[in-house]
């Protein structure tokens, strides 16, 4: 649409705002995106977009005009929509010129590309949405296969997840909603070696990461699950020469993708 769009009324605009709350999410398997850069990352990864809306004004006319040929090619519904518009629909304290509204892709553990050597992260209600999205932009940089979310882990498509993740998201398979026994399985099932880490174990070493590896992660405030120490191949642990007696999840799962990529 190049008519510019003002009224906070529009139903496109309410449909779009109410994504800000996960149960409008979850009803219509929508989210929201925010900024140029998230937008163009899930437009370059095929991500299914639906709508787009642009701050002539704030964004830029370069930018502005990219984007509404950007949608005309892909058929995504654009509008160009004053300030007021944009931060109804946004979440965020300073808005970013530019909002959209994406699909949620639904990731199934059978779809999972899984090479012979490869490390797969485990989040067993990992419930920080910034440890989350932490976690998953970490993961992309050191090249893991996929994270895989327990139940009870925080929501995926919350925006600060999102903005967590600086468009990860949209470069590896995250596969959420999965049960304690369902991800077992399914790692033993394809000669993975599943380590639980926490703060007893014996510390991870190179030889912990040759071949089809997996590590659960749990919560700060708990730990990974009863389950998965029971059912893991054994238990890890960082070495700490120094004096604090814990790290945060996310710092802890950077030390431990380190590491395995290290591993030729």
């Amino acid at each position: 649409m190049n008519e510019l769009l003002t009224s906070l009324q529009n139903p496109a605009v309410k449909a779009a705002a109410e994504l800000k709350e996960k149960k409008f999410r979850e009803r219509s398997a929508s989210f929201l995106l925010e900024g140029a850069k998230m937008i163009k990352e899930a437009s370059v990864s095929n991500w299914p977009l639906v709508k787009i809306f642009a701050s002539r004004e704030a964004l830029g006319e370069e930018e502005f005009l990219f984007f509404q040929r950007l949608a005309q090619d892909q058929g995504i519904a654009f509008w160009s929509a004053n300030d007021a518009v944009i931060c109804k629909i946004s979440d965020a304290h300073t808005p970013q010129p530019i909002v959209a509204v994406a699909r949620k892709v639904d990731f199934q553990l059978d779809s999972i590309n899984v090479p012979e050597k490869t490390l797969f992260l485990v989040l067993d209600r990992v419930a920080d949405p910034g440890n989350l999205g932490t976690i998953i932009r970490t993961a992309d940089a050191l090249g893991v296969g996929a994270v895989l979310l327990s139940e009870g882990c925080a929501d995926l498509y919350s925006p600060k997840t999102l903005r967590s993740t600086m468009g990860s998201l949209f470069h590896l398979p995250v596969v959420l909603g999965c049960g304690e026994r369902e991800i077992a399985v399914w790692l033993k099932e394809r000669g993975f070696c599943l380590y639980v880490s926490n703060m007893s174990g014996k510390n991870f070493s190179r030889s912990d990461f040759f071949g089809r590896t997996a590590v659960v992660m749990g919560s700060e405030a708990h730990g990974p699950s009863a389950f998965f120490h029971k059912t893991a191949d054994a238990e890890r642990s960082i070495h700490m020469a120094g004096r604090a007696e814990s790290l945060n999840v996310a710092i802890a799962a950077a030390i431990i993708m380190y590491q395995a990529s290290l591993v030729d």
